[in-house]
């Protein structure tokens, strides 16, 4: 089904209030489960091993990944899976969205080690100390989350500009919970697979 939106000229005229009362009316599930348990630690799980793999990547190549899209399909595969043999029940379309947005957060987290930091041992050839990037890491991290806040109010709920990558894995999660459950398998399968294959690729040709 298509995602709602406001119109141009609504987003135009309309004050802040009414468009967060319009998704409030309309968009808004508070009957549907969100943020559980569930979600919060397989969003940390996924997280942690996307976290490894973007910082793996950019090492290597310098350029950052998103992780939102992957953590949707593998969540929806993972629970979809779990509940065909009757040990979980399915997720649903907002405990994956909040899975991926944990998830997500933790795949960013990686961006300051090959940017920042990386420029800086760089640029002076010394290696910092574990601690004082861990405490870097840590301070931009709660200043990311302070920042978010009127971000979101201003650039979302006001302007309602989509934010790319959240905008696709909406999109995502919308089409494969609508319907095409079998094509987000087909995905997941095929992650595994391309996931297998490079893994024992790298092993291969590694040298150690």
């Amino acid at each position: 089904m298509a995602i709602l939106q406001l119109t141009e000229e609504q987003v135009r005229q309309w004050t802040r209030e009414q468009k967060d009362r319009w998704w409030l009316e309309n968009v808004y599930r508070g009957d549907m489960p969100q943020l559980t348990a569930r979600s919060a630690i397989t969003g940390f799980v996924l997280g942690g091993v996307l976290a490894a793999t973007a910082l793996y990547i950019a090492g290597k190549t310098g350029i950052t990944i998103g992780v939102g899209l992957t953590s949707v399909i593998l969540a929806f595969a993972v629970f979809r899976g779990l509940a065909s043999v009757g040990i979980a029940r399915d997720f649903t379309i907002l405990e994956n969205n909040c899975t991926q947005s944990i998830a997500t957060a933790a795949g960013y987290m990686v961006s300051p080690l090959i940017s920042a930091l990386a420029a800086y041992m760089l640029v002076t050839n010394q290696i910092i100390p574990a601690m004082h990037m861990i405490s870097w890491m840590i301070v931009v991290a709660i200043i990311g989350v302070l920042l978010a806040f009127p971000l979101k109010r201003r650039f979302i709920n006001e302007e309602q500009l989509p934010f790319p990558e959240g905008r696709a894995a909406g999109v995502v999660l919308d089409a494969i919970y609508s319907g095409a459950a079998a094509a987000g398998m087909f995905r997941a399968r095929l992650l595994g697979i391309t996931a297998a294959l490079t893994g024992a690729y790298q092993f291969v040709i590694s040298d150690g």
